[in-house]
């Protein structure tokens, strides 16, 4: 079951920063065009829109990645921090 739902879930957390992206490129004009259309047709107005956009969909695939991997670390990887940790300790 846990990899159904790891698998179902990625795929949901691929699709999902696509359509934010998405939702923010059509919807900047709106919050950030001042309704200037000389402004909207320039080269700084575009990039600014590029950039938050990219910026939208890497923050929800970081939070996707994030949430799907919060405990999926194989068991020696977590013996192997719990050893370090405690011969650390000991120092």
């Amino acid at each position: 079951m846990d990899i159904l739902l790891t698998v179902f879930l990625g795929a949901l957390f691929m699709v999902l920063p696509v359509i934010a992206g998405r939702f923010m490129w059509k919807n900047y004009d709106r919050y950030f065009g001042r309704n200037d259309p000389v402004y909207m047709d320039t080269l700084a107005y575009f990039v600014k829109k590029l950039g938050l956009s990219l910026l939208v969909i890497f923050v929800v695939l970081s939070l996707g990645m994030v949430f799907i991997f919060q405990n999926q670390a194989p068991p020696v990887v977590e013996k192997a921090a719990v050893q370090s940790t405690a011969s650390a300790s000991l120092i």
